[in-house]
């Protein structure tokens, strides 16, 4: 065999102004009119994992198949993916059945493996409708129990999933080119993954709505384009603190108004004279000391006037939880916030010297940081789908841009972005999003 030969350095460069060119190819459709409208499917092309531990097993399985003509095609080419256990008997005429439905065997070592390959894949799982019992072979019984103690989604038999496609429908948003795809990519793996899947059922009237989500605050919300520098100064908390509360004055009215994360109580100058200001957090000098990732809110839904709940969602791992139990307890509005990370790497999680950006794994433990890492997208999305849920809308958002060399006015600029929804900008200039939600139902 010749010996390998060096790759020369113009070798090398060629390979790479190749993959640049591919890449810039890859998106010079979005450049030139990235305002066109898509449309992305969800959950196609279906993938449909069928575990068998015995032939009466796998011929219940290809009897079930005969249900997926009821879908008609509308979710394009279903992709059949059989599994068992190495060392298991098939007989000829079943192996012939999997390949005339195009469906692929699959053999894995163990039970143990059997699981992982269903659980660790975009599978829409069918467990066999029938099974034998005995010591030797596992039933479907114990596959459900082994699925839920890994979380695995999973059907009784084919019929229960094609009535749950058809009583749904595929999954398909349209919208501006950008945001579309920033929407299909945030939920691809949560709808068709197992153990990555969402804890709750999605609202798909508001999911649909996303795509179009810049477009539609720009119309109906007033948005504002501020610096940074508003919230930062020599005494960096008090000051952000007061200029929240001077921004957002006007909302800081009524019987009550709660501050979670009040910190040094900057916002605490700024409410009504006749209204009773409640701060709350986990240290300093709150009203109520509260650990928000343990414990619940002590008021009455609909209790208080406002609800303020800056620089603190991105610090609790409810995030989710806590954004809903602050709109509960809200009559009117909700002030709060979101860091925009990416901006502060020029929209890379990797520096020009090869540094991670990461708030990394600390050698000791630390008393607070942030646990959630997020652009632009996603903190408009989940905003905008629990505010939407919550019976809340966004009636404000003020788009906080960093500093940038020999433009320190970039308002219009960002305001120009954010109506044309170009992501990948606003992820380079917006350093945090602050809304206010008024309720509406």
């Amino acid at each position: 065999m010749a010996a390998s030969q060096p790759v020369s350095t113009v070798t090398r460069a060629s390979r790479k102004m190749q993959r640049i060119a591919r890449s810039l190819a890859a998106r010079t459709a979005s450049w030139i009119n990235p305002d066109r409208t898509v449309e992305l499917y969800i959950d196609r092309p279906l993938s449909v994992c069928m575990p068998f531990r015995n032939r009466e097993q796998l011929e219940a399985q290809l009897r079930g198949l005969g249900a997926l003509q009821r879908l008609n095609g509308a979710f394009g080419p279903v992709k059949l993916v059989f599994v068992t256990v190495e060392g298991e008997p098939l007989v000829q005429p079943l192996l012939d059945d999997i390949a005339r439905c195009g469906g692929t065997l699959h053999t894995v070592p163990d039970f143990r493996s059997l699981v992982s390959f269903m659980a660790g894949a975009q599978f829409l799982v069918v467990l066999p409708s029938e099974a034998t019992s005995g010591t030797a072979v596992v039933s479907a019984e114990s596959l459900m129990e082994w699925c839920e103690a890994f979380h695995v989604g999973y059907f009784r038999d084919m019929e229960r999933l094609v009535d749950s496609l058809e009583a749904r429908g595929p999954l398909k948003i349209s919208g501006p080119y950008s945001a579309t795809h920033a929407v299909h990519k945030s939920l691809w793996l949560s709808v068709m993954g197992n153990q990555y899947a969402f804890t709750e059922q999605l609202d798909w009237n508001i999911v649909k709505r996303l795509p179009g989500k810049f477009a539609e605050l720009s119309a109906t919300a007033t948005v504002n384009a501020l610096p940074f520098s508003m919230l930062s100064g020599p005494l960096n908390r008090i000051t952000r603190q007061r200029a929240v509360g001077k921004l957002y004055e006007q909302y800081l009215q009524g019987d009550c108004v709660v501050d979670l994360g009040c910190d040094v109580r900057g916002v605490a100058d700024f409410v009504g004279p006749q209204t009773r200001y409640v701060g709350i957090d986990m240290h300093g000098k709150p009203d109520i000391l509260l650990n928000l990732d343990r414990d619940r809110l002590p008021f009455e839904p609909a209790g208080v006037d406002t609800v303020v709940c800056v620089e603190t969602l991105e610090h609790l791992q409810r995030i989710h939880a806590m954004l809903d139990e602050v709109m509960s307890i809200s009559r009117r509005y909700v002030i709060c916030s979101l860091p925009v990370e990416a901006s502060f790497t020029g929209n890379r999680l990797v520096d020009a010297l090869g540094g991670t950006f990461s708030f990394g794994t600390p050698l000791a433990p630390v008393f607070d940081r942030h646990q959630w890492l997020g652009n632009i997208a996603d903190s408009l999305d989940l905003v905008y789908y629990r505010g939407s849920r919550g019976g809340f809308r966004i009636c404000r958002l003020d788009l906080f841009y960093l500093p940038r060399r020999g433009n320190p006015d970039q308002s219009a600029h960002v305001l120009k972005s954010f109506r044309n929804g170009r992501i990948a900008d606003l992820n380079r200039r917006v350093g945090m999003l602050m809304f206010v939600l008024e309720r509406c139902t």
